[in-house]
């Protein structure tokens, strides 16, 4: 994939991720689950409900020449059949998002 395309692709992920950024959003409760673990080393195991954040799952495509690159920004690549997408690392602040490139799921980590 050439530099280009990943610019290219970079730019429409980044455009979509900001198009939503003047919304005042509606945050649903947090959802939990238990969970044992040790709160000191060496310590006994004990139940905990832990808060468990989304992954985000609304993420558009947007063309890369409207996307707010800068020429050092890091970014994750996927491609699947010919069709390329790219995930900005700065962006990826819950470390996975859930995603479709054409009609296949995808759910970049980082």
């Amino acid at each position: 994939m050439s530099v280009g395309m990943l610019r290219f692709l970079v730019s429409c992920l980044v455009v979509s991720m900001l198009a939503g950024c003047g919304r005042k959003a509606v945050e649903p409760p947090l959802k939990t689950v238990k969970t044992q673990l040790q709160t000191r080393p060496g310590g006994p195991f004990e139940v905990a409900d832990i808060a468990v954040q989304p992954a985000p799952d609304d993420l558009p495509d947007v063309p890369a020449d409207q996307a707010e690159l800068q020429d050092d920004d890091l970014v994750m690549g996927v491609v699947i059949a010919d069709r390329a997408m790219a995930y900005p690392i700065r962006y990826m602040g819950m470390e996975i998002a859930n995603h479709r490139i054409g009609d296949t799921p995808v759910a970049p980590s980082w």
